[in-house]
C-alpha cells in the first residue's frame, strides 16, 4: 500500500530574471532512496534517411469490434538492440509496418495520436510515424478507415537531440551538443516538417517547455532555467533548480525537476514570468527526474526513488509516497485522477492521486535485472500497453480490474511504445 510521506506547499514566487526562492512548509517523514537517472525521453533526427513504407496488408488486423476495446488501436515499437521501427495492431500484435531507421531510437508519444515519433540521439535524426488511421465524418458519427502506417520523415533538427516533449500542438526537441530546441506545430505534420529553432545561452542537457509564445529551458549543468520568445530573445532567468531533469506542462504552467525539488514557472500578461520552488522533504536523498502528464487534469505524476511525486501546479503543491520499486513509466487515466505505475519489480499498480491510496495491483513482466531492456508502458482509456522485451511481447492490462487481459506476442524484443489512435473514430 502507498503511504503519505511528504505534502507541502511553495508561497515563494519571483518576477523575471529574479532569483527562485521557495517556502518548505509542511514536511513530514519522507522516504526513497535510488537517485534519479536519465531514463526518459532520449532521441535523435535526419531529414532523408531511406525507410520502408508499411508493407503488411493493414485490411486484416482490425475488422471487427471487440470484447477488449482495441479495435482500431495500433501501436508504435522500438526494437531492442537493432535499426527497425515497427507499427503493430493492438488487436493482435500483427505487424502492418516495418521501418529502417538511422540507429538506436527512443520511442515518443504524440499528443496527436495519430503520429509517433522516434528519437536517434546518436544519429542527430528525429522520424515521424504517420499511423495510416483516418476517418470519414458522417456528421453524427466519425466512421475509421484502415491504412498503411509509413514514415513522414526523417529529420535533422540539430546534434544530439534527447528530450523530447509534445504537448498540445507543441513538439519540440532539445539538442544538447548545440544548445538549440527546435519547435514544431503538430498541426502542419503532413503537411509541412519545417520548425523554429530557439537558442539557449549554451549547450547544455537540456529541458523544454513551450509555453504560449515562448519557450521555458532547463539547463542541467547550469542548474537554471531561462525563458526565450520565438526569436530566442532572453525574457527570464531563474537559477536555484539544480540538475534541471525533467518536465511538464499543466494549466498554463512549466514544470520542471530539479535536484532540490520541482519548479514551477508561471506565464503572467506582458511576457512577464514567476517561478516556484517546492523544495524536496528535508533530507530525502531523492528526488523527480521524469514527469507523467499525458491525460493530466489536476496533477502531473514524478518518479521519486521507491514512490512517486505528486504535483499541482496551480496549488503549488507536491505530495510524495511510498510504493514498491523504482518507477519505470505510469500512465494517468480516469480524467487524470488515477495513475498506473510500472514498477521495476515488474509489476503494475494503480494509485488514487488525491490520496495516494493504491488501489490494485497486478503482475505484468519479471522484475528489472541490471542492464537489461527496460519495459515501457502506454494506455487508451482504461487499457494499458506494457512491453515485455524479454518475453518478446505486448501486455495489455484492464487498468480498472487490473488484470491481464491479452498478451501479444511479437518476433521481435520491443523497445519502447506509443499508442497510436484516432479518438472518436468508429470502426465499423
Amino acid at each position: 500500500m502507498a503511504l503519505l510521506a511528504c505534502l507541502w506547499f511553495a508561497t515563494g514566487a519571483v518576477s523575471a530574471q529574479g532569483q527562485a526562492q521557495g517556502a518548505p512548509a509542511h514536511e513530514h517523514d519522507a522516504d526513497g532512496h535510488d537517485h534519479a537517472d536519465h531514463d526518459d525521453e532520449h532521441g535523435h533526427e535526419d531529414a532523408d534517411h531511406d525507410h520502408d513504407h508499411g508493407h503488411e496488408d493493414a485490411d486484416h488486423d482490425d475488422h471487427d469490434h471487440d470484447a477488449a476495446g482495441v479495435a482500431g488501436i495500433r501501436l508504435l515499437l522500438g526494437q531492442a538492440g537493432g535499426s527497425q521501427a515497427y507499427v503493430v495492431s493492438a488487436q493482435d500484435g500483427t505487424v502492418l509496418g516495418t521501418f529502417s531507421v538511422p540507429g538506436a531510437s527512443s520511442v515518443q508519444q504524440l499528443a496527436d495520436t495519430r503520429y509517433g515519433a522516434l528519437v536517434h540521439t546518436d544519429a542527430n535524426r528525429v522520424t515521424f510515424v504517420y499511423s495510416g488511421l483516418s476517418a470519414v465524418d458522417h456528421g453524427n458519427h466519425m466512421d475509421l478507415l484502415l491504412g498503411n502506417p509509413y514514415v513522414l520523415a526523417t529529420i535533422n533538427t540539430g546534434r544530439q537531440p534527447i528530450h523530447f516533449v509534445s504537448m498540445g500542438n507543441d513538439i519540440a526537441v532539445f539538442n544538447d551538443a548545440d544548445g538549440t530546441a527546435a519547435w514544431f506545430d503538430s498541426r502542419l505534420l503532413g503537411a509541412s516538417i519545417d520548425y523554429e529553432t530557439i537558442t539557449a545561452s549554451a549547450p547544455d542537457h537540456g529541458s523544454l517547455v513551450p509555453l504560449d509564445g515562448y519557450m521555458a529551458l532547463g539547463l542541467y549543468s547550469a542548474n537554471s532555467l531561462e525563458v526565450r520568445d520565438e526569436n530566442s530573445v532572453l525574457r527570464a532567468t531563474f537559477p536555484g533548480c539544480d540538475a534541471v531533469h525533467g518536465q511538464a506542462r499543466l494549466g498554463g504552467r512549466a514544470v520542471f525537476a530539479c535536484a532540490n525539488g520541482v519548479m514551477v514557472v508561471r506565464q503572467l500578461p506582458g511576457g512577464v514570468f514567476t517561478a516556484s520552488l517546492l523544495p524536496n522533504p528535508a533530507g530525502s536523498q531523492d528526488r523527480v527526474s521524469h514527469f507523467e502528464a499525458a491525460g493530466a487534469e489536476q496533477y502531473v505524476v514524478g518518479n521519486f526513488g521507491t514512490g512517486f511525486a505528486v504535483v499541482d501546479p496551480v496549488a503549488l503543491t507536491f505530495a510524495t509516497y511510498r510504493t514498491e520499486g523504482t518507477q519505470l513509466g505510469g500512465a494517468l487515466f480516469e480524467d487524470g485522477e488515477r495513475f498506473a505505475r510500472l514498477g521495476s519489480d515488474g509489476r503494475l499498480r494503480s494509485f488514487d492521486l488525491a490520496t495516494g491510496r493504491e488501489l490494485g495491483s497486478v503482475a505484468v513482466v519479471d522484475e528489472l535485472l541490471p542492464g537489461a531492456v527496460r519495459p515501457a508502458i502506454t494506455a487508451a482509456g482504461d487499457l494499458a500497453f506494457v512491453t515485455d522485451p524479454t518475453a518478446r511481447a505486448v501486455v495489455v492490462v484492464d487498468l480498472h480490474t487490473m488484470t491481464v487481459t491479452d498478451r501479444l506476442a511479437l518476433d521481435f524484443r520491443p523497445d519502447g511504445i506509443a499508442l497510436l489512435q484516432l479518438p472518436g473514430a468508429v470502426l465499423h
